[in-house]
């Protein structure tokens, strides 16, 4: 077993993220659960807000994870984004 630690920040707006089929609670912005080895994950994110607004994704843990991004939303006012990992 390893521990899943992520941080997310929206300047204004709201952030949506998820690991596998799981849904992370919006109202914090830390979150941390157990996951296991040797088994694939997915994370995903979807962010609203307004145009010029800034977000923040940050993966501390695990090691294979580790993961920052800063984006400024553009005319759409969304983002999206996401990758893989294995454990």
């Amino acid at each position: 077993m390893a521990f899943f630690r992520i941080s997310t920040h929206v300047e204004d707006g709201d952030i949506t993220v998820r690991l596998n089929d799981n849904c992370i609670p919006n109202d914090t912005s830390a979150y941390e659960t157990q996951i296991e080895t040797h088994t694939e994950y997915i994370v995903q994110w979807f962010v609203q807000g307004p145009k010029g607004s800034k977000y923040t994704v940050i993966i501390s843990n695990p090691r294979e994870a580790e993961f920052q991004l800063t984006q400024t939303l553009g005319n759409s006012g969304k983002d999206f984004g996401g990758f893989r990992f294995t454990l």
